[in-house]
């Protein structure tokens, strides 16, 4: 490719950060990057050295087992950075056999439409990092070697979802199926009804920046700047939908449109047609600081 791959562009959104953002929308917290460097540091993610620098994708397993091996920690998940098209959907199904089956202490995506391993989406338990760097010692270098050292199982996925981009053809091709997936259909509201549904114990989220909330907005709104969307799915989480608003309605369309994409489990999200402006336009009052009320 000619530069850091992470970097890469597709659809205008560097191939790292469209990785991390799957992988938080499934769930996944905190999402670390392994090597890179400084390069790495202006995605505003944690980074950490490659403790197997050149070794290739299983000594990058390993870096991620060990920075990620805490209290508390139930799965590890590592992804390749060159996996644009990568959706929470598909990060939620390679873990889940891991997550649901004891006796199973990883798990790899495997292509469908391919018939042929795709090891560059793997789950595991974090505890079996010593029986990894066991392995490690004794030669094993590659992903395969490494999970043939503990019990793991496939799983089938969409092919495009684990297909990696190694050339500029392939990077164009992802930008074209990026570019036009078919959109997911997103609910609106207007103010009045959003005014309705707010009386009744309902529940907003603003995407403005952190100075456009502070100046006025719906009171109650919890604030979740738009960037910041992938890693705050939580807040969208909840009994019934969820509405979100931004200045005119753009931004939150923007944000309903990425969180419906992820095919998250009982999450609804609903766009606020018109945004703080109309509320604002119809009378009601709103709410100065960086507080909720």
């Amino acid at each position: 490719m000619g530069t850091d791959k992470a970097l890469v562009e597709v659809a205008g959104v560097p191939m790292a950060e469209r990785v991390a953002a799957a992988l938080a929308g499934a769930g996944c917290t905190p999402v670390v990057l392994v090597g890179g460097g400084a390069a790495l540091a202006v995605l505003g993610r944690p980074v950490v050295p490659d403790e197997h620098p050149g070794a290739g994708p299983g000594g990058g397993i390993l870096t991620a087992l060990t920075a990620l091996d805490a209290p508390g920690t139930e799965l590890v998940v590592v992804a390749a950075c060159d996996l644009p098209l990568l959706d929470a959907a598909t990060v939620r199904a390679v873990a889940d056999p891991v997550r649901n089956d004891p006796t199973i202490a990883a798990s790899v995506a495997v292509v469908a439409a391919e018939d042929r391993a795709q090891r560059s989406l793997t789950c595991w338990r974090p505890g079996v990092v010593a029986t990894l760097r066991a392995a490690w010692d004794r030669g094993a270098r590659g992903i395969g070697a490494l999970l043939a050292a503990v019990p793991h199982a496939e799983v089938e996925v969409p092919a495009d979802a684990v297909r990696n981009v190694n050339t500029p053809a392939e990077r164009n091709e992802a930008e074209r199926r990026a570019r036009y997936r078919e959109p997911v259909p997103i609910q609106e509201i207007d103010v009045d009804g959003l005014a309705e549904r707010l009386a009744a114990g309902g529940r907003v989220v603003d995407v403005r920046e952190p100075d456009e909330y502070a100046a006025g907005h719906v009171p109650g709104a919890i604030h979740v700047p738009l960037a910041t969307v992938p890693d705050r799915v939580d807040a969208f989480l909840g009994d019934g939908p969820t509405y979100v608003i931004c200045r005119s309605g753009g931004r939150s369309m923007r944000a309903c449109e990425y969180l419906a994409a992820q095919g998250i489990d009982g999450l609804e999200v609903v766009n606020v047609a018109g945004g703080t402006m109309a509320w604002i336009a119809s009378g009601r009052d709103v709410v100065a600081g960086d507080q909720p009320s």
